[in-house]
């Protein structure tokens, strides 16, 4: 059988790939409270932060870098914004949290 068609879901039409959203978010602040590295960084005030980066710049329009790579970016940028050192963020960034 031969792939006669792809379709990419771009705005949650046609997978409501939004409650997944919730999911990765709701992690994302778990990790970020329970992690010292991240010094007391205000979890909601970061998955803001995120949400803000993303709208401006989902992926990376020059095509160079690998979307996962470029989220993870993004969140280290939003934890950067409150505080949390480079490093960290991209530590941060790095662990797997899909369990």
């Amino acid at each position: 059988m031969k792939v006669k068609a792809v379709f990419f879901d771009m705005d949650d039409t046609l997978v409501l790939t939004s409650k997944h959203d919730v999911t990765a978010y709701t992690a994302v602040a778990a990790l970020v409270q329970s992690s010292e590295g991240c010094g007391g960084a205000d979890a909601k005030l970061v998955v803001e932060s995120f949400k803000k980066l993303f709208a401006v710049d989902p992926w990376d329009k020059s095509g160079k870098v690998e979307v996962n790579e470029w989220r993870g970016g993004l969140w280290a940028k939003a934890l950067m914004e409150q505080g949390v050192s480079e490093s960290v963020g991209k530590e941060v960034c790095l662990l797997d949290v899909s369990d």
